[in-house]
Protein backbone atom coordinates (compact mmCIF):
# COMPACT_ATOMS: atom_id res chain seq x y z
CA UNK A 1 0.00 0.00 0.00
CA UNK A 2 1.09 3.55 -1.22
CA UNK A 3 2.14 6.07 2.21
CA UNK A 4 -0.55 7.91 3.79
CA UNK A 5 -0.38 11.63 2.31
CA UNK A 6 -1.36 14.23 4.72
CA UNK A 7 -2.64 17.33 3.91
CA UNK A 8 -3.28 19.64 7.02
CA UNK A 9 -5.35 22.84 7.93
CA UNK A 10 -6.34 24.47 10.78
CA UNK A 11 -9.93 26.54 11.26
CA UNK A 12 -9.94 29.13 14.55
CA UNK A 13 -10.88 30.82 16.09
CA UNK A 14 -13.81 28.75 16.39
CA UNK A 15 -17.46 30.26 17.99
CA UNK A 16 -17.10 32.59 21.65
CA UNK A 17 -20.28 33.24 22.90
CA UNK A 18 -21.46 35.13 26.44
CA UNK A 19 -21.22 32.19 28.00
CA UNK A 20 -18.63 30.11 26.09
CA UNK A 21 -15.22 31.90 24.93
CA UNK A 22 -12.45 30.45 22.82
CA UNK A 23 -13.38 26.97 23.67
CA UNK A 24 -10.71 24.96 21.93
CA UNK A 25 -8.71 24.48 18.85
CA UNK A 26 -9.90 22.21 15.52
CA UNK A 27 -7.52 20.74 13.54
CA UNK A 28 -8.38 18.91 10.09
CA UNK A 29 -6.82 16.81 8.31
CA UNK A 30 -7.15 14.88 5.22
CA UNK A 31 -5.52 11.44 4.51
CA UNK A 32 -5.06 10.11 0.73
CA UNK A 33 -3.36 7.01 0.45
CA UNK A 34 -2.40 7.29 -3.32
CA UNK A 35 -3.56 4.32 -5.82
CA UNK A 36 -1.08 2.86 -7.74
CA UNK A 37 -2.57 4.81 -11.02
CA UNK A 38 -1.58 7.71 -9.18
CA UNK A 39 -5.67 9.01 -10.24
CA UNK A 40 -7.06 9.42 -7.26
CA UNK A 41 -7.13 9.47 -3.63
CA UNK A 42 -8.85 8.49 -0.70
CA UNK A 43 -9.30 11.60 1.87
CA UNK A 44 -11.16 11.07 5.57
CA UNK A 45 -11.48 14.53 7.26
CA UNK A 46 -10.59 14.67 10.74
CA UNK A 47 -11.48 17.13 13.92
CA UNK A 48 -9.65 17.55 17.16
CA UNK A 49 -11.69 19.53 19.70
CA UNK A 50 -11.10 20.61 23.36
CA UNK A 51 -14.58 21.32 24.27
CA UNK A 52 -14.08 23.71 27.32
CA UNK A 53 -15.61 22.02 30.70
CA UNK A 54 -18.18 20.01 28.59
CA UNK A 55 -21.09 18.53 30.91
CA UNK A 56 -24.22 18.56 31.95
CA UNK A 57 -24.70 22.39 32.13
CA UNK A 58 -23.33 22.82 28.34
CA UNK A 59 -25.92 19.99 27.08
CA UNK A 60 -28.95 22.45 29.05
CA UNK A 61 -27.79 25.13 26.78
CA UNK A 62 -29.47 24.11 23.19
CA UNK A 63 -27.93 26.63 21.10
CA UNK A 64 -24.28 25.52 22.24
CA UNK A 65 -25.38 21.76 21.53
CA UNK A 66 -26.50 22.87 18.00
CA UNK A 67 -23.41 24.63 17.17
CA UNK A 68 -21.46 21.84 18.25
CA UNK A 69 -23.68 19.18 16.37
CA UNK A 70 -22.55 21.24 13.19
CA UNK A 71 -18.96 21.16 14.01
CA UNK A 72 -18.85 17.86 14.06
CA UNK A 73 -20.75 17.06 11.54
CA UNK A 74 -17.60 18.81 9.26
CA UNK A 75 -15.68 15.69 9.81
CA UNK A 76 -15.61 11.93 9.66
CA UNK A 77 -13.62 11.16 12.83
CA UNK A 78 -13.45 13.80 15.65
CA UNK A 79 -11.56 13.57 18.73
CA UNK A 80 -13.63 15.26 21.44
CA UNK A 81 -11.43 16.48 25.01
CA UNK A 82 -12.62 18.28 28.29
CA UNK A 83 -15.80 15.88 29.04
CA UNK A 84 -16.21 16.22 32.42
CA UNK A 85 -19.92 14.26 33.37
CA UNK A 86 -19.27 12.43 35.94
CA UNK A 87 -23.35 11.22 35.15
CA UNK A 88 -22.21 10.17 31.79
CA UNK A 89 -25.29 11.81 30.13
CA UNK A 90 -24.02 14.70 28.51
CA UNK A 91 -22.69 13.35 25.21
CA UNK A 92 -25.76 11.05 25.25
CA UNK A 93 -27.63 14.68 24.36
CA UNK A 94 -25.18 15.54 21.78
CA UNK A 95 -25.22 11.92 19.82
CA UNK A 96 -28.97 11.91 20.26
CA UNK A 97 -29.27 15.50 18.42
CA UNK A 98 -26.06 14.74 16.09
CA UNK A 99 -28.33 11.59 15.10
CA UNK A 100 -31.38 13.55 13.73
CA UNK A 101 -29.40 14.49 11.08
CA UNK A 102 -28.52 12.37 7.56
CA UNK A 103 -25.59 10.94 8.85
CA UNK A 104 -25.47 8.71 11.99
CA UNK A 105 -22.12 9.02 14.22
CA UNK A 106 -20.97 6.43 16.67
CA UNK A 107 -18.88 7.31 19.80
CA UNK A 108 -16.01 5.61 21.64
CA UNK A 109 -15.26 7.25 25.12
CA UNK A 110 -11.82 7.05 27.61
CA UNK A 111 -12.49 6.01 31.09
CA UNK A 112 -12.53 9.25 33.37
CA UNK A 113 -8.82 10.47 33.61
CA UNK A 114 -7.06 12.69 35.89
CA UNK A 115 -4.47 12.86 38.96
CA UNK A 116 -7.25 14.83 41.00
CA UNK A 117 -10.82 14.43 41.26
CA UNK A 118 -10.84 16.77 38.50
CA UNK A 119 -11.32 13.98 36.04
CA UNK A 120 -11.79 14.46 32.28
CA UNK A 121 -12.98 11.82 29.31
CA UNK A 122 -11.65 11.75 25.96
CA UNK A 123 -13.94 10.31 23.25
CA UNK A 124 -13.69 9.76 19.38
CA UNK A 125 -16.99 10.73 17.53
CA UNK A 126 -17.19 8.85 13.94
CA UNK A 127 -18.89 7.60 11.13
CA UNK A 128 -19.29 3.85 11.31
CA UNK A 129 -20.56 4.70 7.49
CA UNK A 130 -16.80 5.83 6.40
CA UNK A 131 -15.02 3.95 9.32
CA UNK A 132 -14.69 0.95 11.66
CA UNK A 133 -13.41 1.03 15.06
CA UNK A 134 -11.22 -2.03 15.26
CA UNK A 135 -9.94 -1.55 19.00
CA UNK A 136 -8.95 1.72 21.36
CA UNK A 137 -7.05 1.68 24.52
CA UNK A 138 -5.90 4.34 27.29
CA UNK A 139 -1.91 4.45 27.16
CA UNK A 140 -1.08 2.63 30.44
CA UNK A 141 0.83 5.09 32.10
CA UNK A 142 2.83 3.24 34.70
CA UNK A 143 5.59 5.83 35.08
CA UNK A 144 3.04 8.98 35.75
CA UNK A 145 4.45 10.53 32.32
CA UNK A 146 0.68 12.07 32.01
CA UNK A 147 -2.32 14.01 33.76
CA UNK A 148 -4.40 12.29 31.14
CA UNK A 149 -2.67 9.84 29.54
CA UNK A 150 -3.65 9.49 25.20
CA UNK A 151 -6.54 7.48 23.91
CA UNK A 152 -5.31 5.57 21.17
CA UNK A 153 -8.24 4.51 18.28
CA UNK A 154 -7.19 2.24 15.38
CA UNK A 155 -9.95 2.95 12.93
CA UNK A 156 -10.55 1.01 9.37
CA UNK A 157 -11.82 2.72 6.41
CA UNK A 158 -14.55 1.21 4.77
CA UNK A 159 -14.65 -1.24 2.14
CA UNK A 160 -17.20 0.34 0.11
CA UNK A 161 -14.76 3.71 0.33
CA UNK A 162 -11.16 1.92 -0.11
CA UNK A 163 -11.64 1.35 -3.63
CA UNK A 164 -8.62 -1.01 -3.97
CA UNK A 165 -6.42 -0.12 -1.15
CA UNK A 166 -7.86 -3.47 1.07
CA UNK A 167 -9.26 -1.67 3.64
CA UNK A 168 -6.16 0.88 4.85
CA UNK A 169 -6.43 1.43 8.33
CA UNK A 170 -4.78 4.64 10.52
CA UNK A 171 -4.61 5.53 14.42
CA UNK A 172 -5.35 7.88 15.89
CA UNK A 173 -2.88 9.15 19.36
CA UNK A 174 -5.16 11.78 21.03
CA UNK A 175 -3.88 14.15 24.04
CA UNK A 176 -4.68 17.15 26.02
CA UNK A 177 -2.02 18.32 28.20
CA UNK A 178 -1.72 19.21 31.19
CA UNK A 179 -0.58 23.55 30.42
CA UNK A 180 1.97 23.55 33.45
CA UNK A 181 3.73 20.27 32.06
CA UNK A 182 3.23 20.32 28.47
CA UNK A 183 6.75 20.52 27.16
CA UNK A 184 7.52 17.55 29.24
CA UNK A 185 4.33 15.49 27.96
CA UNK A 186 4.98 16.33 24.87
CA UNK A 187 8.71 14.92 24.72
CA UNK A 188 6.82 11.69 26.04
CA UNK A 189 4.97 11.23 23.12
CA UNK A 190 7.43 9.59 21.64
CA UNK A 191 7.43 6.69 24.43
CA UNK A 192 3.30 6.19 24.16
CA UNK A 193 4.42 5.77 20.04
CA UNK A 194 7.42 3.27 20.71
CA UNK A 195 4.85 0.94 22.44
CA UNK A 196 2.77 0.70 19.35
CA UNK A 197 2.54 -2.41 18.00
CA UNK A 198 2.56 -3.20 14.30
CA UNK A 199 -1.07 -3.43 14.04
CA UNK A 200 -1.28 -0.01 15.17
CA UNK A 201 2.34 2.12 13.98
CA UNK A 202 1.57 1.86 10.03
CA UNK A 203 -0.06 5.07 9.84
CA UNK A 204 -0.38 7.49 12.93
CA UNK A 205 -1.46 10.98 13.11
CA UNK A 206 -0.87 12.44 17.33
CA UNK A 207 -4.08 15.06 17.29
CA UNK A 208 -5.68 16.96 20.47
CA UNK A 209 -5.21 19.89 22.37
CA UNK A 210 -1.07 20.27 23.52
CA UNK A 211 -1.14 23.59 24.72
CA UNK A 212 1.84 23.96 22.49
CA UNK A 213 1.89 28.00 22.92
CA UNK A 214 0.80 31.43 24.59
CA UNK A 215 3.40 31.33 28.13
CA UNK A 216 3.25 27.03 28.65
CA UNK A 217 5.76 26.65 25.73
CA UNK A 218 8.02 28.62 24.13
CA UNK A 219 9.57 28.27 20.60
CA UNK A 220 12.99 27.78 22.30
CA UNK A 221 11.35 24.56 24.61
CA UNK A 222 9.91 23.68 21.13
CA UNK A 223 12.62 23.66 18.43
CA UNK A 224 15.30 22.52 20.85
Amino acid sequence: MAPIRRSLCFDWPLFCTSTLTCIGLLFAAAFGPDLASGSAALKISVGSFNVQTFGTSFVANSSLVSTLVQVIQRYDVMFMMEIRDASNTAIGVVMNALNQGPVQYQATLSPRLGRTSSKEQYAYIYKPSVLTLVKNYTFIDSSDYFERPPFIGLFRLKEESSLTLDNPSVTFLGLHSKPTDTVNEMNHLVDVYDTLTPEFNRSVLLMGDLNAGCSYASATQLYV
